[in-house]
């Protein structure tokens, strides 16, 4: 009889362990197996390992089918499935500082992207995952979990999301990642590449707020990648410098209602300048961007 018992509750155990991994693993097969999920994939990543993505539906019927279908809510969040985890799609909060979940439906989050607004002609836009916060500026905590960062998340357009009224203004975020997290990192707020090479992100206005006056900005000298994700704002900085590590700048200015095209004129009236070493790419974009280059001895 005891024998049989144990046999009994062997089995029951094993249900046990089996049964959750089933669910989970049907979970994701269900999702994997949605009509459009390919196409959203693509759409998100575009065969990006990881890191800073930039999603572009371009009418994609059948990504926008899946998206659809599967957005749901998970406490403040709305979300989708990707991959082996899910993407936050929009935050429904209104704190300024958030941490998002390393789970959220009993799924890894692994990435931080956009809520996809389809109007009736079938065309589509990405609003950031934060913008329907209305706030002036957000702190984001990053976890391990998320591999990919959609650029949307910092844009804060114009227009209506859903419910939400989207003003003309930014939401600059301030963002701290873990320090376990293998593909982010951040440092004074900024966004960056795990190995600090790559620099995609500055909350300006996280540098100007004490003083409301334009200021230096001086690049960590691991940077060797400057590849922002937004515009630089001219009426904020006067000046970046710039080590000796720095390869390439993917950047511009941005002159507001002038555009963020180089321009000359503006740029000589604002003094605006770069410091860094001659020959490097610091005095290339100074250059390009018709910025007084200031060689560092």
């Amino acid at each position: 009889m005891r024998k049989f018992s144990a046999i009994i509750l062997s089995i029951i155990l094993l249900c046990l362990i089996i049964f959750p991994t089933a669910c989970s693993d049907k979970q994701d097969t269900d999702a994997k197996n949605q009509d459009g999920y390919s196409e959203y994939v693509k759409c998100l990543l575009d065969g990006k390992g990881s890191g800073i993505v930039s999603t572009s539906f371009s009418d994609n019927e059948k990504a926008l089918k899946y998206y659809k279908s599967n957005l749901r809510k998970s406490g403040d969040f709305m979300i989708t499935d990707i991959e082996d985890g899910v993407c936050i799609n929009q935050y429904l909060g209104d704190s300024d500082n958030v941490t998002v979940p390393e789970k959220l439906d009993g799924k890894p989050v692994i990435m931080l992207g956009g809520y996809i607004y389809d109007d009736n002609n079938s065309s589509s836009e990405i609003f950031g995952a934060f913008s329907n916060t209305n706030l002036d500026s957000i702190t984001i905590k990053v976890p391990s979990s998320v591999k990919y960062i959609d650029s949307s998340l910092m844009f804060h357009y114009s227009g209506m999301v859903d419910s939400y009224l989207i003003d003309n203004s930014k939401t600059y975020c301030t963002f701290e990642v873990d320090k376990n997290n293998p593909y982010f990192s951040s440092e004074g707020g900024c966004l960056y590449s795990k190995d600090m090479k790559t620099l995609n992100y500055i909350n300006f206005n996280y540098y100007v707020k004490d003083n409301n006056e334009k200021t230096e900005f001086k690049v960590n000298d691991t940077v060797e990648n400057f590849d922002l994700v937004e515009n630089i704002p001219s009426d904020l900085f006067v000046c970046f410098e710039f080590g000796k590590n720095i390869k390439d700048i993917n950047a511009n200015i941005d002159y507001r209602e002038d555009g963020n095209k180089p321009n000359k004129e503006l740029a000589q009236n604002l003094k605006l300048s770069v410091k860094g070493y001659k020959g490097t790419a610091a005095e290339k974009w100074a250059n390009e961007q018709y910025l007084n280059f200031i060689a560092i001895e």
